[in-house]
């Protein structure tokens, strides 16, 4: 078939597929004269969707057994005008816009159903989004660093497009302070994760890393309760549970790392034989986790460990697992005497 737009004049570089195509396989680019063909083994009616920028997205059905399909419009795509400003209502330059439409009769799972069109806004807030739908309905939000995102807006188009939509973002929640060791020394790098855990959890999920001076932020969040992981080289990771925040709340953190516990132990064998390459796991608070081998002499080393209650478990070929329960790496060395598996 051929590619045009109302006007009869040749699409090139349009997109051809099928719509059952897995992944959205391209089956086909058009030329520069707007041609385009491409085999398949399907003998039975099927649909291709066409898109090519500054067009409306395009459906075709095919026969079973193919064919010329000739000349296919192309309609122009309708566009979204509109501003982002600030949450002082000042024009925002460089604001991410993103238009997503629900798309029902998608069959492709791994896309959920979503199509979606980015923009940004240029340096008197003012952003243009060429969508393929002109009349669907679509979802606009304004992102920005720092910032909280905009209140979904709900634009319905109606076979043309639509000017002067405003967006503006919000403060949000937000976490700052400052990381320190041992002396109360800042830590630089140190990896801070925040996860929201109760309802409001989607879209509430930070990482960020100290400055040289130890500072961090991580603003533009919903209020909600979260928890706060922080972990540096040579640290014992620190883990702070219920961290509530309400909306537009400013929370200073003063967060202290302690030099990381080391475990220390050996593995034997009921007439206190050592057991090479014993596998050891071990588990802290929070799911975290890190494993060793013994060595021939059956002694390990598990470092990067907080001091708090360790899960341990030990395997090795023709024993009984050894589990234990509420084990300190500062109680000193941990001795795990196996017991023979008769299996």
């Amino acid at each position: 078939g051929r590619v045009v737009d109302l006007a009869g004049r040749p699409v090139g570089r349009a997109r051809v597929q099928s719509e059952r195509d897995w992944m959205g396989v391209v089956r086909a680019e058009t030329a520069s004269d707007g041609e385009f063909s491409f085999r398949s083994s399907r003998e039975d009616s099927f649909r291709l969707v066409i898109r090519a920028a500054g067009f409306a997205e395009t459906f075709v059905d095919v026969p079973g057994g193919g064919g010329d399909l000739g000349d296919i419009p192309l309609a122009e795509a309708a566009r979204i005008d509109g501003f982002v400003f600030d949450p002082d209502g000042v024009p925002l330059a460089g604001a991410r816009v993103v238009a997503s439409r629900e798309d029902p009769d998608s069959r492709q799972r791994w896309r959920r159903g979503v199509r979606q069109t980015t923009g940004w806004s240029n340096a008197d807030g003012a952003f243009s989004i060429e969508v393929d739908d002109p009349a669907g309905t679509y979802q606009l939000r304004a992102h920005y660093p720092l910032l909280l995102a905009s209140h979904p807006e709900s634009i319905t188009l109606r076979g043309q497009g639509i000017a002067d939509v405003q967006l503006s973002l919000r403060w949000g929640a937000s976490l700052f302070g400052i990381v320190l060791g041992p002396s109360n020394l800042p830590v630089e790098a140190a990896a801070l994760e925040l996860r929201a855990t109760g309802n409001g959890a989607r879209g509430n999920r930070r990482s960020v890393r100290t400055r040289a001076d130890g500072e961090f932020q991580i603003a533009g969040l919903e209020a909600g309760n979260f928890q706060l992981r922080v972990s540096a080289a040579g640290f014992a990771q620190s883990v702070i549970d219920d961290l509530a925040l309400g909306e537009n709340e400013a929370r200073r953190l003063e967060v202290k790392l302690r030099p990381e516990a080391r475990l220390i132990g050996v593995v034997f064998d009921e007439s206190g034989a050592a057991i090479e390459r014993a596998r050891i796991a071990v588990s802290e608070p929070g799911n975290a986790r890190r494993s060793a081998v013994s060595a021939p002499d059956g002694s390990f080393v598990v470092d990067r460990l907080g001091h708090g209650p360790l899960s341990v478990s030990v395997d090795a070929e023709g024993f009984l697992r050894f589990r234990g329960r509420d084990i300190y790496a500062d109680d000193g060395p941990l001795q795990v005497a196996m017991r023979t598996s008769y299996e």
